[in-house]
């Protein structure tokens, strides 16, 4: 499989998926169920797997590294002369040829030499996270089994665009979606920020043009509303039972009172509203948005997050958060249904 100007994804089972950038290819080296191995050729492929059963890995090889995960994220890229591995999440065994396997965790880069010479491993920022992160954007799009298409055009020079927060995706754009609503996020070159919802039906295409930059030199400004009527906007929708309508009001409290208070109370609220509109991932981020600093809905962002890590199927990290709310809150409201799924977790 060979890329030219985009970028593609392939599906190796349920549980694996490869993306590629632009100029790369690969070859399928071995589909055999306990040893899965894809052969990248040049340019880059980020690799997502669930967890492997005992006695199954999978592998992606470039010249003569292989870098193998069991449960993980990661990507390989050539350089120059090297091979780089980058982990994004869980760990990978790295090895050059019959040298000993190398251990690379989350959130590092171990860069192999071509054929001598002392690996080098740095840590990876977040940037090019989600740089990489930004290859399998189009493909979590299209994990249902019901589709549509969306297109967005391409609008002006600068302009950003994310579907479901999966982005900043290039314009324009054409892919398949989830049947369903979905949250279109922009982002203007002057750093102004704007959302926009659609709905496609099973089999149709929609199509969406983005929204106007805000003009410059036209005025005195529009008065903006201020947090609390913002907040009271957000519960109207709420009584009106608009869940996604909400969003969109508290998305614009936070990016117009980015400081406020207001700003990081509603992060607990968004993340029980995405877990309710089973959109995990998006929920788990809202939760761990506010615990970095705290406060007093701790407890209630805790057991989000342990619910978001369940719903995504990661069940290490679940296991960490149930065990930090039952030591932080033993007779928090969660406490019995959080110990007795923590039991289960911990049985061989």
């Amino acid at each position: 499989m060979t890329t030219g100007s985009g970028s593609a994804c392939l599906t190796l089972d349920p549980g694996i998926d490869v993306c590629l950038s632009e100029q790369s290819s690969v070859e399928l080296e071995s589909l055999a169920t306990s040893r899965i191995r894809l052969r990248v050729g040049q340019g880059t492929a980020l690799a997502t797997l669930t967890r492997r059963h005992a006695g199954a890995s999978f592998a992606l090889v470039m010249g003569n590294v292989s870098a193998t995960a069991h449960g993980t994220t990661y990507a390989v890229r050539r350089g120059s002369d090297a091979v780089e591995v980058i982990v994004l999440e869980g760990e990978v065994e790295v090895r050059r040829g019959s040298e000993k396997r190398e251990l690379v965790d989350a959130h590092s880069r171990v860069v192999v030499p071509g054929s001598s010479g002392t690996s080098v491993r740095t840590a990876v920022g977040r940037s090019e996270e989600s740089r990489l992160l930004a290859l399998r954007a189009t493909h979590e799009l299209w994990g249902g089994s019901a589709l549509g298409v969306l297109e967005l055009a391409a609008g002006r020079s600068g302009l950003q665009a994310s579907v479901d927060d999966e982005g900043a995706l290039p314009l324009p754009l054409q892919t398949f979606v989830g049947a369903g609503a979905h949250r279109i996020g922009w982002r203007h070159a002057s750093g102004a920020e704007s959302t926009s919802w659609i709905e496609i039906a099973a089999g149709d295409t929609r199509s969406l043009e983005p929204p106007s930059p805000p003009s410059a030199g036209m005025g005195e400004p529009a008065s903006k509303p201020s947090a609390a009527a913002l907040l009271e906007r957000a519960r109207r929708e709420l009584a009106r039972a608009q869940p996604r309508q909400a969003l969109a009001v508290y998305e614009q409290l936070r990016s117009t009172y980015p400081t406020s208070v207001e700003a990081r109370t509603v992060l607990v609220t968004m993340g029980k509203l995405e877990l309710d509109l089973a959109q995990p991932r998006r929920a788990l981020a809202h939760f761990e948005a506010y615990l970095r600093d705290g406060g007093a809905l701790a407890p209630e962002a805790r057991a989000g997050q342990a619910r978001a890590l369940r719903a995504l199927g990661r069940k290490e990290e679940e296991q960490r958060a149930l065990q930090r709310y039952l030591a932080a809150h033993p007779n928090g409201f969660e406490a019995p249904s959080f110990a007795k799924r923590l039991r289960q977790l911990e049985q061989p």
